[in-house]
């Protein structure tokens, strides 16, 4: 029905990350990997090299993974921005993000408060078919 709930179910949990820090530390991983590099480069264990040697291979691909999340990010960030005439440099991912989650929480409210119109409607409208179908006083009134 409407897929942009979907779309928008992350929003409060990002809203809560600035995105500055994810950044910050992205690069403090990258620089803890650099030094993990170095170390193992000059080390003369085998078997120090032996078990480090895959896990900084693993964790310097996945790091390459993070940074093409961080920049695909900031691409969708520059693009939010445009469609919603903001200044990227002001408005920030994790604040549009905070925006998104308030109104799907305000969407959901309205659609729960609509819901339950419409099943109290459907009720009076039960009741008064109920009353009709009874011959009680109301139905007599309306004929």
């Amino acid at each position: 029905v409407l897929a942009f709930k979907d779309d928008l179910k992350l929003a409060a949990e990002a809203a809560r990350h600035p995105f500055d820090m994810i950044e910050a530390a992205a690069g403090n991983l990258d620089k803890n990997l650099k030094i993990v590099g170095m170390e193992l480069s000059q080390t003369k264990d085998a078997v120090f090299k032996d078990v480090f040697d895959p896990f900084h291979e693993a964790a310097l691909e996945r790091m390459q993974a993070v940074h093409g999340a961080i920049d695909e990010v900031k691409t969708k960030h520059l693009a939010v921005c445009k469609v919603f005439a903001e200044k990227p440099t002001k408005t920030s991912a994790d604040h549009l993000c905070g925006i998104f989650a308030d109104f799907l929480e305000e969407f959901e409210a309205a659609e729960a408060k609509n819901r339950r119109a419409k099943e109290l409607e459907a009720k009076r409208e039960r009741k008064r078919k109920a009353r009709e179908e009874a011959g009680g006083p109301r139905s007599q009134e309306l004929v």
